[in-house]
């Protein structure tokens, strides 16, 4: 924890300075030819020819838009939350979510807005909704990918050993490297006529993300616990990954710079960032779906627990086994609800060092069934391996690409000449 504090005052430090210096700087450096600042308050004669310059709500549609996102946020709380979900998200989520919806609503209730408005924002919510598998894949890199670059990966590389955490600047490497011959593209293909709309290149970037997992998943197929993935894959997955953002997060932003009606470019680009938002909770639920790595098989080994007979199901664990499988965070989920209930206090035992449970509370955890052991699994699959775990993102994000790209004639024409 010391290191991500020192990581954080960094970048507050960072900030601030950066505040300061533009609040200082922005007359003299940020200026016209003519010496001028640039920027101005937006003033009425700036709104567009037949669009409305300020929203019109009644009463009733602001009370019906709080109603609904206090019960779309408890609804998906009881969805999403449950036995060891920690607040964050078993509330925090579901308000993501229910935002994002609650504003359609609130939006979409403007007595002033015309068809091609409400056709255009339309469009950003469809996108909104595909980008959220975007990042739900894409930030992978910050958690269970610098994990496994950490625990099964061979990271020498000519001659040198990279620390793991070094694996997924890349990313930022490939973005400096590419970013402009990325903007030239576009604007060749603007030239010849032929570039596409902004939710095809963002199709691109979900099929990116895709082939990059699946590139990888191949490489893993059929490893024993002893196996390594050589570095060089982690590298061409960051390299795909990069394009695919290339492809869809600047495009993102610029599209709902030229959908949103000017009344709405605030709220809507804050409904942009609440479905990237999305995205990083979607990052947390999948990334927690990793399969045991081989150091947590030796781990128990090395306390005579054989894990791979449990979690075939040929051995039942004992109420000791069970305890220590949680206790290391290892396949385990623990009902802290029903461990208060019967007067054990996980949160606290946990976080002792060396806490030991009595005979009673082990009988009691093994009976009632409080920590329950197995392979993660989402909407009825088993991930038994990284294979299946890379196959996820594969599997969601080449769907997604492809239902997104599908469904780009459509949204061309409700995107109004917008491109």
């Amino acid at each position: 924890m010391t290191a991500f504090k020192w990581g954080f005052l960094a970048a507050a430090i960072a900030m601030f300075i950066g505040t300061l210096t533009f609040l200082f700087l922005k007359n003299k450096y940020v200026v016209t030819p003519e010496g001028l600042p640039i920027g101005k308050k937006p003033q009425k004669s700036d709104v567009p020819t037949g669009e409305s310059e300020q929203a019109k709500f009644t009463t009733g549609s602001i009370i019906i838009s709080a109603i609904l996102m206090v019960a779309l946020t408890y609804g998906f709380h009881l969805l999403m939350g449950g036995p060891g979900v920690s607040p964050i998200k078993s509330w925090l989520y579901p308000f993501i979510f229910a935002a994002g919806i609650s504003l359609a609503f609130l939006i979409m209730s403007d007595k002033t807005i015309t068809k091609v408005e409400r056709d255009r924002i339309w469009v950003l919510y469809i996108v909104c909704f595909f980008v959220m598998f975007f990042w739900g894949a894409f930030e992978q890199a910050g958690s269970s990918l610098t994990f496994i670059a950490d625990k099964q990966t061979d990271t020498r590389i000519l001659g040198w050993t990279m620390p793991p955490s070094m694996v997924q600047n890349f990313n930022g490497i490939f973005v400096m490297i590419f970013a402009i011959p990325f903007s030239l593209f576009w604007i060749w293909m603007s030239k010849k006529k032929i570039e596409p709309i902004s939710p095809v290149k963002q199709a691109w970037g979900l099929l990116l993300i895709a082939l990059g997992y699946l590139i990888i998943a191949m490489q893993v197929k059929g490893f024993d616990l002893s196996s390594k993935v050589g570095i060089i894959w982690l590298i061409v997955l960051y390299l795909l990954h990069t394009w695919g953002e290339l492809c869809l997060s600047p495009i993102g932003l610029s599209l709902v710079a030229k959908l949103a009606p000017r009344r709405f470019a605030s709220l809507l680009m804050g409904v942009w960032f609440l479905g990237n938002a999305g995205g990083y909770a979607l990052t947390g639920v999948l990334g927690a779906l990793l399969p045991p790595t081989p150091d947590k098989y030796v781990k128990v080994e090395k306390e005579n627990i054989n894990l791979q007979a449990i979690l075939d199901g040929q051995k039942t664990p004992t109420g000791q086994e069970l305890y220590t499988l949680a206790k290391y965070k290892i396949a385990a989920n623990v009902d802290f609800d029903k461990g208060d209930k019967n007067n054990l206090n996980f949160e606290k035992i946990f976080k002792a060092k060396d806490s030991v449970l009595t005979a009673q509370q082990l009988d009691i955890i093994e009976k009632e069934k409080i920590i329950k052991v197995g392979y993660p699994t989402f909407v009825g699959f088993t991930l038994r391996n990284l294979y299946d775990f890379f196959m996820l993102f594969v599997v969601l994000c080449g769907i997604a690409g492809l239902v997104l790209y599908a469904l780009s004639p459509m949204l061309k024409k409700m995107m109004h000449g917008v491109r």
